[in-house]
């Protein structure tokens, strides 16, 4: 039986460069839910974060100053109610510690399933390597 409460939200991700206060250095996406950067949405104050780790990009490896496309599943079930007010074209911004390290530009929001069915996999997969 799958859940189907959670969310998934595909972006246009860019990492901010190490002279507008960005990371030094890359962050590999390769592995689903590994990178683990938090988030602030629209209406939120600066520095307030929810969290939302990164399913899969069109990439593995993002360098600063570049793009991806990214998908993110936030996995905490108290921040529901935050994500859902979550619209496309929204500008989130990402978080590591205190510091916004990048920008994601919310292309879709989608109901998730949990576990993560195949075709669900599949298809967000699919949507990084697309344009």
């Amino acid at each position: 039986m799958t859940d189907e409460r959670w969310l998934a939200i595909g972006l246009d991700l860019r990492l901010l460069t190490t002279g507008e206060g960005g990371r030094r250095t890359p962050v590999r996406l390769d592995i689903p839910f590994q990178y683990r950067p938090n988030w602030g949405l629209v209406g939120m104050p600066d520095r307030e974060q929810v969290g939302a780790p990164v399913f899969c990009a069109s990439t593995v490896e993002v360098t600063p100053g570049s793009s991806a496309r990214a998908v993110i599943i936030p996995l905490f079930e108290g921040s529901l109610p935050q994500w859902r007010s979550v619209r496309v074209g929204d500008e989130l911004r990402m978080y590591e510690g205190s510091r916004i390290c990048g920008l994601g530009a919310v292309q879709w929001v989608e109901p998730a399933r949990l576990p993560l069915p195949p075709d669900d996999d599949a298809r967000f997969r699919v949507w990084t390597q697309q344009g």
